[in-house]
């Protein structure tokens, strides 16, 4: 009989040790056997087969497909970097921007300033492990206290002052774009503070000052230590 296989699964016979080699017939026995083992390399496929029913192509191309997405859209943000510090002056990151991403993400949660009213949270561009201290920085943005709102344009700032940190609740969102580049990056930033006295908001725009391919950033509050996580994600190139 020929093989049924892959339509359907065969049904084979198997001679006992008392059957004679005609009944069943023992070249039909050989038939079957290499007919269904031939169905079943087909449908198995050889290495890097081009028939397109067969499994081992349908495997490769859907690892194809996967690795061509994965490449093309991947995750959103990637984390590089994290680093929580406990009634720290500072948090510097190193090495963090580079080629790999243009751009990124920095986000600062469960923050806590050791003030009861909201002080500046400041932030510094880093180049080779070392902060830029006579950048002048440009500044427009949108600031609310509990008390007041004002709009802000300031320039020649030797740094970015993303809005408050506090007691109660601070966080604050970042995203800095082409800081590895020779052309001078901008942050976006919004943040948020609660104190014991006081409670303020800020949105913000910079254009910071470096021509130079800038690798890390430091965050301040300007007076007191501030505790909390600072993340560091790149935005996938698309």
């Amino acid at each position: 009989m020929a093989t049924n296989f892959p339509a359907s699964l065969d049904s084979l016979t198997n001679p006992t040790s008392s059957d004679s080699l005609n009944s069943p017939s023992h070249s039909a026995q050989h038939a079957n056997s290499n007919d269904a083992i031939e169905a079943l390399q087909a449908k198995v496929g050889a290495d890097s087969s081009a028939v397109t029913t067969s499994h081992d192509y349908k495997i490769a191309d859907h690892a194809s497909r996967l690795t061509t997405l994965e490449s093309a859209a991947g995750p959103g943000v990637v984390l590089i970097a994290s680093q929580t510090g406990s009634s720290v002056a500072s948090i510097s990151f190193d090495n963090c921007f580079s080629s790999t991403y243009d751009n990124y993400r920095i986000l600062v949660h469960d923050s806590l300033g050791s003030n009861s009213t909201p002080v500046s949270f400041n932030y510094r561009e880093r180049i080779s492990s070392s902060d830029v201290t006579t950048a002048t920085y440009a500044r427009a943005g949108y600031f609310r206290s509990s008390s007041s709102a004002t709009n802000l344009y300031q320039i020649n700032l030797s740094y970015a002052p993303l809005g408050g940190i506090a007691d109660l609740s601070s966080s604050c969102v970042l995203d800095v774009m082409n800081p590895y580049t020779s052309n001078r990056s901008t942050i976006y930033s919004f943040t948020v503070s609660w104190g014991t006295v006081a409670a303020e908001a800020a949105w913000n725009q910079f254009l910071c000052p470096s021509t130079s391919s800038v690798d890390g950033f430091t965050l301040y509050p300007a007076s007191g230590t501030f505790s909390g996580t600072v993340s560091v994600y790149g935005y996938v190139k698309s």
